[in-house]
């Protein structure tokens, strides 16, 4: 089945046809996924002024942000579906801290779409672990099921191969992108038991995560793949954080968690 197939079905097969971000009746699907047309006006999709590298959000199209200029960037590329504000921000905190888990999926068909679009072949989908602090604290990786739904939707077989060595000495929001690099550094490897298989070996990767925000994470993640072995790394994330942007990762509820049901879509 390819994906037009999956994502075809995925609609038809969910009885609900209302807008993932306002509630209101749908009046199309972008992908399988029910946005209605006032808010997929106002969704901050990414465009071709974004970093050649990364794939934030710049000013300018065909360029390096500065991030990416200042620090050995060890995946091939990244690329994302919104710039992390407005509704699409509102989505990520609706997914991770009012719990919507179901957001996951959709999510994961518009990532699916944009990562076919960039013609790149890929042997295996894994996503950004979570501490387990965190993650009992929230009761999900919402990376990890982004990934799920991923891999089903592009055919790219899934694999659970990274965990976190040890937590981060500071807490990376309050630090400088510089910092960030260096505050994560060495703090993730693939589980032994992948590592010593060669499971990896030559074979190209794809990242998932929801956010990001300077890729200091993703970077490490992609040392730790390489360093296993892996060919290539992708990144692959719902909503980037523009390089130029001030957008706050705080974790205020958004106004949206009251409009959003809390619910499963069908066909999951």
């Amino acid at each position: 089945m390819d994906f037009i197939e999956k994502v075809l079905r995925f609609t038809a097969s969910s009885s609900d046809v209302h807008c993932i971000c306002c509630e209101d009746r749908s009046d199309l699907h972008i992908n399988g996924v029910p946005i209605c047309s006032v808010c997929s006006s106002k969704l901050p999709w990414l465009g071709d002024k974004v970093c050649t590298k990364c794939g934030r959000a710049l000013p300018t199209e065909g360029s390096l942000c500065n991030t990416c200029s200042k620090n050995e960037i060890l995946f091939c590329r990244g690329m994302g579906v919104f710039e992390y504000k407005g509704l699409a921000r509102d989505l990520v905190h609706s997914l991770k801290y009012g719990k919507n888990r179901w957001l996951t999926h959709p999510m994961a068909l518009l990532m699916a779409k944009r990562f076919n679009e960039s013609g790149i072949k890929a042997d295996a989908v894994t996503f950004m672990p979570m501490h387990e602090r965190r993650l009992n604290e929230r009761g999900f990786n919402q990376a990890r099921e982004i990934a799920l739904h991923f891999s089903k939707a592009t055919d790219i077989p899934f694999i659970d191969l990274l965990l976190k060595r040890i937590n981060t000495p500071k807490q990376s929001r309050s630090l400088h992108a510089s910092d960030r690099y260096k505050n994560i550094k060495n703090m993730l490897t693939v589980h032994p038991h992948i590592e010593d298989s060669g499971e990896i070996n030559e074979k190209r990767i794809v990242l998932i995560d929801d956010v990001y925000t300077t890729g200091a994470s993703m970077n490490e993640a992609a040392r730790a793949l390489l360093s296993a072995g892996a060919k290539e790394v992708y990144c692959v994330y719902f909503a980037g954080v523009a390089y130029s942007s001030k957008a706050s990762m705080t974790t205020k509820k958004s106004r949206l968690f009251n409009k959003i049901k809390t619910k499963s879509i069908k066909g999951r």
